[in-house]
């Protein structure tokens, strides 16, 4: 019963119940399908779930007054919660009746997954609702940030439901990457440096300079970073990758230019006019200096 009240939309549930605050949220249309508010209105429709009390066979419509109601009389507009599950094989089968009973579940047969029951009163109790859904569209999106603000929004109501539930729609699969694409992006740029301090550090084997040099490139990451945020450039998984690659391709020239201030620290030369005669031409080219 708690379950029904807090996830339908019909008269006498919760006003925060999970129907409700979807129906009201932005980038969701205001068109939620649940079978469980057409449920709960069809057991409280007398004529719509009838029996026989002898051979306890399903009655149609126009049984000439043989047949007993499913479900007692209710004044919260629920089905007792020892028969809840009971007639939902008869509601998902039963046929629309435009005098007597003009609700039918044929529409939410694909939204249910049960199993056990009989069609008859004797079994229908045997009856597990193993899974279920509940049925909406989305605003009309337009940018990015339309479709992640959706996705974040669907994902934000059924994490503080208190309900078992979990949204989803055919374009989360490609925009859940922006969920938690800054902390990838900063994890693989941390690692790709660390990498980059402890081989520049194995090479020169001088820890001040091995830091420059971090910096250096580190720097190059920030500024491309800047470029991509003129350019507007979105940052996706193909622009991480790019970046991380950057990190490889920077090094490559910061490393050739330190190896050498290194070697040239107990020349008469200066150590940077040493740099840029070996260095100038092969930096600028992208060749190695051996």
């Amino acid at each position: 019963a708690v379950v029904s009240t807090q996830s339908t939309g019909v008269g006498g549930c919760n006003n925060n119940s999970l129907v409700n605050v979807y129906d009201g949220a932005p980038y969701i249309a205001q068109n939620t399908y649940s079978w469980l508010d057409d449920y709960l209105a069809w057991t409280q429709t007398p004529l719509c779930c009838q029996y026989d009390p002898v051979t306890l066979e399903r009655c149609a419509y126009d049984n000439g007054g043989t047949c007993v109601y499913c479900f007692p009389p209710s004044t919260n507009g629920r089905p007792p919660p020892s028969e809840f599950y009971s007639y939902i094989p008869w509601f998902l089968t039963s046929t629309v009746d435009v005098n007597n009973c003009p609700l039918t579940g044929m529409a939410y047969v694909s939204d249910m997954d049960i199993y056990g029951g009989n069609d008859n009163v004797s079994g229908v109790n045997n009856v597990i609702l193993d899974a279920t859904r509940i049925r909406m569209y989305h605003s009309v999106l337009k940018t990015q940030d339309d479709y992640i603000n959706a996705m974040k929004t669907a994902y934000w109501i059924a994490d503080h439901s208190g309900l078992d539930v979990f949204p989803y729609s055919i374009f989360y699969v490609y925009f859940e990457q922006y969920l938690y694409i800054k902390e990838v992006a900063l994890v693989d740029i941390l690692l790709a440096l660390a990498g980059v301090l402890v081989v520049t550090f194995l090479i020169l084997f001088n820890p001040l300079v091995s830091l420059l040099v971090v910096l250096c490139v580190g720097m190059v990451v920030v500024d491309l970073m800047g470029i991509m945020y003129l350019w507007n450039v979105n940052l996706n998984a193909v622009s991480v990758v790019n970046i991380v690659m950057a990190v490889g391709i920077a090094i490559e020239f910061c490393v050739h230019i330190a190896h050498s201030f290194v070697n040239s620290q107990n020349m008469r030369t200066p150590p940077a006019s040493i740099v840029n005669s070996n260095n100038n031409s092969n930096t600028s080219s992208g060749e190695d200096s051996g």
